[in-house]
């Protein structure tokens, strides 16, 4: 019995053991947390990173850019921390950053096997949406490690890249958008010449939703507002952009039009607003913002023109407009 029990033993642990060796890995692939990614899922990380962080409001916004700009007052100011408001956006944008190479990477592998007019699609609304986000970064921060960043998982020696002058990265930006507002193409189902179908990221584009004719407004209006910050500093090159898109008339946001994150359309919940706003409990309305969206001090709001006066702010407890006075 002891031979006989020892070898149906031997036989089960031949059979299970061989069994393991059959779709083993498949079987033990975790399907939420795949090892590979394609380029639509990649850009829709980027557009995720557009939501603001919860350190980058409580200790910048609220604390250091609200009364800066005099968009608001603070009462007290009880939270110096910046540099946590700081290294969040920091390390938002260069998360994304790392996306945006790789993306810029397979595309660029793509056009061995492929026309290269059929990447422009894609191409384009990803420096348009580089270009956002890295306005955005060197506004703040000046000078910024900008075009060997991001390339650090692509190679060791860029693991610490240099930092560039914001001159040359506004400049780069700017030319990038003008490629991106003449090379997107706005036809239902463009191919190119020789037949190829442009490469598309479809549902993936939750932004806006694959509507590349509101990418070139966004394009456009991007150059419009950076040349302008930068037309006193540089009128030569900043005065043909201004004048390229206004003479010829160029698509922009107008009115009416919104290019805006939005919780119902991204699926994602505002709490670090609610959070930032709750905990902080120190902002209010300044005097000076106040002046811009009300004609006359009535506590009623009978004199608010402007409708962001609702959007933004609200009534003290006795639901009147009292705004706090605000000295720069």
């Amino acid at each position: 019995m002891k031979k006989i029990s020892f070898s149906i033993f031997t036989i089960c642990l031949l059979f299970f053991s061989s069994s393991c060796e059959k779709g083993f890995e498949e079987l033990n692939q975790n399907p939420f947390a795949p090892t590979e990614t394609g380029i639509g899922q990649l850009f829709n990380t980027i557009i995720g990173s557009l939501q603001l962080g919860w350190s980058e409001q409580f200790y910048m916004h609220n604390e250091v850019l609200y009364p800066v700009t005099q968009l608001g007052a603070l009462t007290a100011a009880s939270w110096p921390n910046v540099s946590i408001g700081t290294e969040d956006q920091w390390n938002n944008y260069y998360t994304a950053l790392a996306h945006i190479r790789e993306i810029e990477k397979r595309l660029d592998e793509m056009e061995e096997s492929t026309e290269p007019e059929a990447l422009n699609n894609v191409r384009g609304m990803l420096k348009i949406i580089t270009a956002y986000k890295t306005f955005r970064v060197t506004d703040l921060f000046g000078d910024i490690p900008f075009f060997d960043a991001g390339k650090g998982y692509q190679d060791i020696d860029l693991a610490r890249p240099a930092f560039d002058q914001q001159e040359d990265i506004y400049k780069f930006l700017l030319e990038e958008l003008a490629w991106a507002a003449e090379n997107i193409n706005i036809n239902l189902e463009p191919v190119t010449e020789d037949g190829t179908p442009y490469l598309s990221i479809g549902s993936f584009d939750t932004f806006l939703n694959g509507d590349v004719y509101t990418w070139i407004k966004f394009a456009n209006s991007l150059r419009l507002r950076h040349a302008m910050r930068m037309v006193e500093k540089d009128p030569d090159f900043a005065t043909p952009i201004l004048k390229d898109i206004i003479e010829n008339n160029l698509p922009v946001i107008g009115q009416g039009e919104d290019i805006v994150m939005l919780p119902s359309a991204q699926s994602w919940q505002r709490q670090s607003c609610h959070w930032s706003f709750r905990e902080h409990n120190n902002l209010r309305m300044g005097d000076n913002i106040w002046r811009l969206f009300s004609t006359t001090n009535a506590s009623d709001g009978s004199g608010i023109f402007d409708p962001r006066a609702y959007v933004f702010f609200e009534t003290n407890n006795a639901n009147e407009w009292v705004p706090f006075p605000q000295f720069p």
